[in-house]
């Protein structure tokens, strides 16, 4: 008798537990394509992950606009020229009217274009014997640019106190006759006393 009830027990648990597993599936369950990876042990679920943005749309690459010409210099300022570009080249010397000893002086020499004020360039030279070799190259130049077309005048200055803004009695000062293009050899400069006013 006590085998019977056992066995009757038995299948009650069992439809019961069927039930309850019936139930359970019910409210659960997911169909395995739609399963993500299964968590590792030790962890209930896996964070949820955004899903991967849609791959946007093929465009043609734009063409790249043609380089833009390159900028003129600010007003004022000389555009770049390689320093040891030959510009002018040349002796001072001294005139027949011209003694003295002109060892502590300072030689200038500036060379403008024909016509106008502003200097294209110029040197300082001290401690020179006369006649003087000189040249003037791109590293001398000042605000102006050089015009490959004009024609320059060279001048000349033996000042006493090496100082180009003062005046003095005993400076020399020279001026060519002749212009010359840009890159002559053979420009010539005499300095002489200045005349008394």
């Amino acid at each position: 008798m006590s085998t019977r009830v056992s066995k009757k027990a038995r299948n009650l648990f069992a439809a019961a537990l069927l039930t309850a597993l019936c139930a359970c599936q019910d409210h659960h369950w997911v169909p395995v394509e739609k399963m993500g990876p299964l968590p590792p042990p030790g962890i209930t679920a896996l964070p949820e992950t955004a899903p991967a943005p849609a791959p946007a749309p093929y465009s043609a690459a734009t063409p790249a606009s043609p380089m833009a010409p390159a900028a003129a210099p600010p007003h004022g300022q000389a555009p770049s020229i390689p320093p040891d570009t030959l510009l002018f080249a040349g002796v001072a010397e001294l005139g027949s009217g011209a003694q003295g000893d002109f060892g502590g002086y300072a030689l200038y020499i500036i060379a403008r274009k024909e016509g106008e004020r502003m200097p294209l360039a110029a040197i300082k030279r001290t401690g020179m014997t006369l006649p003087y070799s000189f040249t003037i190259t791109g590293a001398d130049i000042m605000m102006t640019a050089p015009d490959q077309t004009a024609r320059y005048r060279l001048e000349a200055r033996l000042d006493k106190d090496g100082s180009i803004d003062t005046r003095h009695p005993e400076d020399l000062m020279g001026m060519g006759t002749e212009t010359f293009p840009l890159g002559a050899t053979n420009t010539r400069v005499i300095l002489a006393p200045v005349p008394k006013s």
